[in-house]
C-alpha cells in the first residue's frame, strides 16, 4: 500500500494538476479571442472616421450686406490734389465759407473779397462799352446817309453832263446862245465838285466809323477786364473734393501768391 502510494505521487496526473504557469487552454483561447476582438473593433471604429462625409451647404448668388468688418491703419492720400489762389491782390477778405475737413463741389463759394470798388469800375466799364456802341451804330447811319447824297450828287453831275453835251449840239445849230451854255458849263462842274466833295465827304466818316469801332471794341476789352476782376472777387472751388487745409481769415489782405486753400 506505501509503494502505491508513492507511485501515484511520483508520477502525477498532469490534467487534474494546477500548475500556476500554465493557463488553462479554454482561459488562453479565450485571451486571445479577446485581444483579436478588441483589434478588429479598433479597425472597425477607424473605418467609420476615415470615411465620414463632411456636411457643405448650397446657397443661391445673391447681393446682400456684408456682416463682417475689418478695421486697419492706413495713409489715404488724395487722386488729385489742387491749390487754390486768390487771382486779385490787396483785396480784403470779407468772408470765409468753408473750413478744413469739409466736402465742397465744383464751383462752390469759397471765400469773398472786398469787391465795391471793382464793382463801380464793371458798371463804369459796361456804360462806356455801351455809348461806344451806340456811337458805332451812328456812325454807321452816316455812312449810309453819305451814300445816298453820293447816289443824288453822281445823278445830279450825270444830268448836268447830259444835259451840257445836249446844249453844246443846239449852240452849233443856233438854237440856243452860248452864254446858256456858258451857265450850264459852270453848274455841271458845280455838280462835279459836289459829287467829289461827298465822296470825301464819306470818306471822313468811313474813318470816323473805324475810329469809333476801335473804341468800341477797347470799351468791350474794358468791361470784360473789369467783369472778370469782379467775378475774381469770389474764391470758388475748382472741383468736388474735401477741404484739407485752410491759410485764410476774414480781414487779411489777399495775395497772388499766398495759398488759401488747398483740397
Amino acid at each position: 500500500a506505501a509503494l502505491a502510494l508513492l507511485l501515484l505521487t511520483g508520477c502525477g496526473d498532469t490534467s487534474l494538476g494546477d500548475s500556476p504557469d500554465e493557463a488553462p487552454t479554454d482561459e488562453v483561447n479565450a485571451s486571445e479571442n479577446g485581444q483579436a476582438s478588441g483589434s478588429d473593433s479598433r479597425s472597425i471604429a477607424g473605418g467609420r472616421e476615415a470615411t465620414r462625409e463632411t456636411l457643405v451647404v448650397v446657397a443661391p448668388l445673391a447681393v446682400g450686406p456684408i456682416r463682417d468688418q475689418v478695421l486697419v491703419s492706413a495713409k489715404v492720400e488724395a487722386r488729385t490734389e489742387v491749390t487754390v489762389f486768390p487771382k486779385l491782390a490787396n483785396l480784403p477778405v470779407t468772408s470765409v465759407l468753408v473750413d478744413e475737413g469739409d466736402s465742397v463741389q465744383a464751383g462752390q463759394v469759397l471765400m469773398t473779397l472786398y469787391d465795391n470798388e471793382l464793382r463801380l469800375a464793371e458798371k463804369t466799364a459796361r456804360t462806356r462799352m455801351e455809348e461806344t456802341a451806340k456811337e458805332v451804330e451812328r456812325a454807321q447811319h452816316k455812312l449810309i446817309e453819305a451814300d445816298h447824297r453820293i447816289a443824288k450828287a453822281e445823278r445830279q453831275a450825270e444830268k448836268m453832263r447830259q444835259d451840257l453835251l445836249r446844249y453844246e449840239g443846239l449852240v452849233e445849230d443856233g438854237l440856243v446862245n452860248i452864254q446858256e451854255v456858258d451857265d450850264l458849263r459852270l453848274s455841271a462842274a458845280t455838280a462835279e465838285d459836289d459829287l467829289q466833295i461827298e465822296r470825301y465827304a464819306r470818306e471822313d466818316l468811313a474813318l470816323a466809323a473805324d475810329l469809333t469801332a476801335i473804341r468800341a471794341a477797347q470799351a468791350g476789352i474794358d468791361w470784360e477786364r473789369a467783369r472778370s476782376d469782379l467775378g475774381h472777387a469770389t474764391v470758388t472751388s475748382p472741383l468736388d473734393g474735401v477741404v484739407a487745409m485752410r491759410d485764410v481769415d476774414v480781414g487779411e489782405l489777399s495775395s497772388t501768391a499766398a495759398m488759401a486753400f488747398r483740397a
